[in-house]
Formats: C-alpha cells, sequence, structure tokens
C-alpha cells in the first residue's frame, strides 16, 4: 500500500502521516523506533552500523525492517544506499502549531524578551 507521505510524527505514539493528513500507525515496535530515528536525524542519512547500535539489532534485522516498512508504505519511505539509510526523501517539514518556533517568550515578569 504505497503512501503519499507528508510527515513522521514523533510526538506521542510514532505515526505516518499522509498528504491527505490521514495519520497511520506502524504495525511493529522496530519499525516506529527505526522511523523515529530517522525522522529525528532527518533529512542526513544515518550509516547502517549506527542504526544498528542504536536499535540493538543486526544488520540482517535492520534490512528486514526496512523492507517491512517499504512493502507496507511505499518504496520511497526509507532510501538504502552505499551502507547507509536516509529517511522520506520527498517529505516537507511539519507545519503543526506545536512544531512551529514561537517568536516571543514571555518572561516571569510578563515581559517579552524579545525572541
Amino acid at each position: 500500500m504505497p503512501v503519499d507521505v507528508a510527515f513522521v510524527r514523533v510526538l506521542g505514539p510514532i505515526q505516518v502521516v499522509t498528504t491527505s493528513g490521514l495519520a497511520l500507525d506502524l504495525p511493529s515496535a522496530s519499525q516506529r523506533r527505526l522511523l523515529a530515528r530517522l525522522a529525528v536525524d532527518a533529512p542526513r542519512a544515518l550509516r547502517v552500523d549506527l542504526l544498528c547500535d542504536v536499535l540493538a539489532v543486526s544488520p540482517g534485522a535492520l534490512r528486514t525492517i526496512v523492507s517491512r516498512l517499504r512493502k507496507g508504505f511505499g518504496d520511497t519511505i526509507v532510501v538504502a544506499s552505499q551502507g547507509a539509510v536516509s529517511p522520506l526523501p520527498s517529505t516537507r517539514p511539519c507545519s503543526s502549531p506545536c512544531c512551529r518556533r514561537p517568536r516571543r517568550v514571555m518572561t516571569g515578569s510578563g515581559r517579552s524578551n524579545g525572541r
């Protein structure tokens, strides 16, 4: 079931959100862990050995996780090449209000510090 991925939601349950706004759950903890790690480091590609260490899996298990993600969400959700794994090459940054940086921060005195 290839889907058009907009972004990965990492606050709360790890979910793939489509461009139409549909939030899709990931079926396994290993898929959620991999996709969350890739989303946090996006758009950088991460080395396979680093991902194996962080996720505590073998290279073969990592290949299986990537394969299952691709099978469930399409070939472009994760790109693997030359010993590295890249996240969601066609995604855009989340435009949710919780992801936007505040323009001003109020201090305890009620004054804005101009950030």
